[in-house]
């Protein structure tokens, strides 16, 4: 396969780039090689600088849920561009998404839209902190939730022990406050909880993880995991980057029945399941958002196309392994 034009399109960003990638996940470092620089897309497929074609199972991290270059979305996009991309102030566009989301997800009585999937997990955080007053949090090896400090956290010397920092610059006073669990253990997520119940703010989990490959959670875990977190007052967050409208249209709360208290959705959006939560996040000014026109059209777009398709079922666990989730993709 021909790479020259990658190689040197990379070497030459390394001279104006950070790492000559703007995401850690783009380096190629853990796998070896040099990042492909690609140039088109079409459907399911992706096209590099040197004219490789690549049949694409990322979707650009979950937004392509149509596919790449669909002509409706293309020609929603357009038509919004024409009427302008940001205007620093509230939209009829993003009333209209917000209903959509609430629509699909019945939980949902609150939203707030932010810029990436990092700042909704940062914004969930300090959301759940500020309502329970406490300060620790519970994550899982192998998931990853953006480059918050306090998720860089690596586990510590043995199950249910304070973490480490993943990553130079992150304080270990910061780090200690993160604690890292083996995911599908129920019995280290009850030795955290026996030993810092009291102090534990939330637990943030891919419910269904995708960053350490494609690994199917155990129902009666995440089961486990919810009425924990319900006796001892903590608040569940669910990332749903990948598996928002994917897995169901629901998604996974949809799939497995199981509800979650504060979800990071489609790098867009977080909810408010807790009536009390929706003062606290606007008087702490979570997430400065920037309203993107464009982004919010074509967003619109997805959801009310697989709104005129037929109703989304509950997935087989062969469907869900090989993440053929929508027809078309």
């Amino acid at each position: 396969m021909k790479t020259k034009n990658s190689q040197e399109l990379f070497e030459k960003s390394k001279n104006h780039i950070a790492g000559g990638v703007n995401s850690p996940v783009r380096a190629f470092k853990s796998v070896g090689g040099s990042p492909i620089f690609f140039k088109k897309s079409r459907g399911c497929y992706l096209y590099d600088e040197d004219g490789n074609k690549y049949l694409d199972f990322v979707g650009s991290w979950g937004p392509m849920v149509l596919g790449h270059s669909n002509k409706n979305i293309i020609d929603a996009i357009k038509k919004q561009a024409s009427k302008g991309i940001s205007f620093g102030a509230p939209t009829k566009n993003e009333l209209e998404i917000a209903k959509i989301i609430k629509s699909y997800l019945p939980s949902i009585e609150k939203l707030r839209m932010v810029n990436s999937g990092t700042e909704a997990t940062m914004s969930c955080i300090r959301l759940a902190r500020g309502t329970t007053n406490r300060k620790k949090i519970i994550k899982f090896i192998g998931c990853y939730h953006g480059h918050v400090d306090s998720l860089l956290v690596k586990a510590g010397s043995g199950l249910a022990t304070l973490g480490a920092p993943d990553s130079p610059g992150i304080p270990e006073e910061l780090s200690e406050l993160t604690i890292t669990l083996p995911y599908n253990d129920t019995d280290s997520l009850n030795e955290a909880f026996s030993k810092f119940g009291d102090d534990l703010a939330a637990v943030i989990i891919e419910p269904i993880a995708g960053n350490m490959g494609f690994i199917e959670p155990e129902k009666k875990f995440l089961e486990h995991l919810r009425k924990l977190c319900s006796d001892n007052k903590t608040i569940l967050i669910f990332d749903e980057v990948m598996t928002g409208f994917r897995v169901a249209r629901g998604g996974v709360q949809e799939l497995f029945d199981i509800s979650d208290q504060l979800i990071k959705n489609l790098e867009i959006a977080h909810k408010l399941a807790v009536p009390k939560l929706s003062k606290i996040v606007v008087n702490a000014g979570i997430g400065k958002i920037k309203e993107d026109n464009k982004a919010i059209e074509k967003m619109k777009k997805d959801l009310s196309l697989i709104t005129g398709q037929a109703p989304v079922v509950r997935l087989s666990k062969k469907a869900i392994a090989s993440f053929k989730i929508r027809k078309g993709m």
